[in-house]
């Protein structure tokens, strides 16, 4: 048995760094993946905020639109017709 771990003590060293280098590298990357996945999702849920905030500036503007038309339509001076128009564009 001493015989056959002198002959091989090199090549036995030299697969247990391969298979340990293969341990941690695996390791890496399973922590890789969660890293990204994590990230991933964060800048998802960033858009969708992002998405979210235009959104409701649209919908300010389009209600300060809509107000103004009626400030103007009843001042008369607006026609009702512009008004009609500018409503069926959207």
């Amino acid at each position: 048995m001493k015989e056959i771990l002198k002959k091989h003590v090199d090549t036995i060293v030299v697969l247990g760094g391969v298979v340990t280098s293969l341990m941690w590298m695996n390791s890496s990357i399973d922590s890789l993946k969660s890293d990204m996945n994590g990230s991933i999702s964060s800048l998802k849920k960033e858009m969708n905020d992002k998405f979210a905030a235009v959104d409701l500036k649209f919908a300010s503007l389009e209600s300060d639109i809509r107000n103004i038309n009626t400030i103007l339509i009843c001042k008369d001076i607006m026609p009702k017709g512009i008004a009609l128009d500018t409503k069926q564009g959207e």
